[in-house]
């Protein structure tokens, strides 16, 4: 499986239905707050930008003010970061992939039908199957 091409700056931590976790980059220390929906969060950088992967939405901030760049409302439950490229933001929730531009444009969206029980990655195609058996592949398409 092809991993995020972007530093991880640290995995949250935190526990209870609402919890606080944080994320760290050089000096700087990002508490954020989420419902523990059984996944813990995750944070990826780029340049001078924060992704946070939380719940339902992933949130884009500026590490140099704080503010919020935007906010990703996800079809279902955020999972995970796949990559991270000059302008491109692929990410996985519980029944698809979504790829947004830095600024929070969704460029585009492969969803299932059912939830994603395992997948690969070989380029800008993703195959895999869900958790009731069918099989998906998706063409990334970001043009």
């Amino acid at each position: 499986m092809e991993k995020a091409q972007g530093r991880v700056l640290q995995t949250l931590v935190g526990h209870e239905a609402n919890a606080w976790g944080y994320a760290t980059r050089d000096t700087t220390v990002l508490p954020i707050g989420y419902a523990n929906l059984g996944l813990i969060p995750d944070v990826m950088g780029s340049d001078a930008t924060i992704f946070v992967g939380s719940s339902e939405t992933v949130t884009a901030i500026d590490a140099r003010t704080g503010g919020t760049i935007f906010a990703f409302d996800m079809p279902t439950v955020f999972h995970e970061f796949i990559r991270i490229e000059h302008d491109l933001l692929l990410v996985r929730d519980e029944i698809g992939f979504i790829a947004l531009s830095h600024q929070g444009e969704e460029k585009w969206q492969g969803l299932c039908a059912d939830v994603i029980e395992d997948y690969e990655i070989d380029g800008a195609v993703i195959t895999g199957r869900t958790l009731e058996g069918p099989e998906f592949r998706f063409v990334i398409e970001t043009g």
